[in-house]
Order: structure tokens, then C-alpha cells, then sequence
């Protein structure tokens, strides 16, 4: 019985380890996208970044979902926050900032062609 706990808690603080790579990679690329945007390029050159994004964001929601999964009855509560703390939120909060980037990035575009 304490072995499997064991194994549990090993397997979901790999999946956190992994979580929190993805996520500070996922940092890493907003602040670049930021800075490409705050330099005024073009929507079509912050696809590259949009994407990678968007693929990080998948696979850290992906990630967070296993490790919450994973987590049997002695590591539910456990593997809740980690999903809540590492994965949905981090991500929410990125998915907000890329909204109000992109909607603000086509109000400069208006505001230049008239």
C-alpha cells in the first residue's frame, strides 16, 4: 500500500517537474511575443509566436490533466491544486494577456489606416 502511494507521488511530481517546464517555456515565449508586439510587427510575424503558444498551452493543460488523473485517493487534493496551481491557471491568465494583445494590436492597425 505505501509503495503505490509512493509510486503515485513520484509520478505526479514528475508530471508537476514537467508542468513547470512547459510553463516557463511558455513564460519565456509570451515575453518575446510581448516584446515583438510592444516593437509594432505585424500579425503575420507574431504567428510564429501565436502558435508555439497556443501548442504549450495544449500540451501544459494535457500535462496537468494526466498528473490530475494519475493522483488515485490518497492524492486527489494533491493533484487538484497541482492542476489548478501549474496548469489552468498559469495558462488562463496567458490566454487573457494574448486576447487583449491581439484585440489591442487590431485597434493600433485601425487607428494607422485612418
Amino acid at each position: 500500500m505505501h509503495a503505490l502511494a509512493a509510486q503515485e507521488l513520484e509520478a505526479l511530481g514528475l508530471s508537476l517537474i514537467i508542468s513547470l517546464a512547459v510553463l516557463a517555456s511558455e513564460i519565456l515565449l509570451v515575453g518575446m511575443y510581448l516584446s515583438a508586439w510592444r516593437r509594432g510587427l505585424s500579425r503575420k510575424k507574431l504567428e510564429p509566436y501565436l502558435v508555439l503558444l497556443y501548442f504549450l498551452i495544449c500540451c501544459s493543460i494535457a500535462v496537468g490533466f494526466v498528473s490530475f488523473y494519475r493522483g488515485e485517493a490518497s492524492t486527489v487534493k494533491l493533484a487538484s491544486q497541482a492542476l489548478v496551481l501549474i496548469s489552468l491557471f498559469p495558462n488562463f491568465v496567458i490566454i487573457v494577456i494574448l486576447i487583449l494583445s491581439l484585440g489591442l494590436h487590431d485597434l493600433r492597425t485601425q487607428e494607422k489606416g485612418t
